[in-house]
């Protein structure tokens, strides 16, 4: 005997569960580092100028990836759950283009940040002509 399950309750469940989560992961990991910033004494220069021990260079990747993922569940789950998942308007558009931009630059943050010291720039550089192929790819075929 088959079982079915309704889509759209077990993408609300996860979108809102996802965004949950991510809202409080995103709070204890801000204020960690707000507290190796300080036990670190780090400057604003250092912050700018991505001088920062690997732990913080790595939990920044993963604030921002992260970031962009909580960006993305909040616009699905309020266009699944208040538009009915109607067109996207210009406001939802932006959002989600907002928060793939996050998501892009984390996720290469983090490759960048857990091989640089080991293999250089080429696995996160390789990465994103990967990723740009990939899209590039889409977009034509589309």
């Amino acid at each position: 005997m088959s079982r079915t399950f309704d889509p759209s309750l077990m993408l609300e469940l996860l979108n809102g569960g996802n965004m949950l989560l991510s809202s409080f992961f995103l709070v204890f990991l801000a204020m960690y580092l707000v507290r190796e910033a300080r036990a670190r004494k780090l400057a604003l220069s250092d912050w700018m100028l991505g001088r920062l021990p690997p732990s913080v260079n790595l939990a920044v990747a993963i604030f921002v990836f992260d970031f962009g993922t909580l960006i993305r569940a909040n616009v699905i789950w309020v266009w699944r759950t208040f538009y009915e998942t109607a067109d996207f308007g210009t406001a939802q558009a932006v959002a989600l283009s907002i928060g793939a931009a996050f998501m892009v630059i984390g996720g290469l943050c983090k490759i960048r940040s857990v091989t640089r010291i080991t293999f250089g720039d080429w696995p996160w550089l390789s990465a994103a002509a990967v990723l740009l192929a990939f899209l590039s790819a889409i977009i034509y075929f589309h």
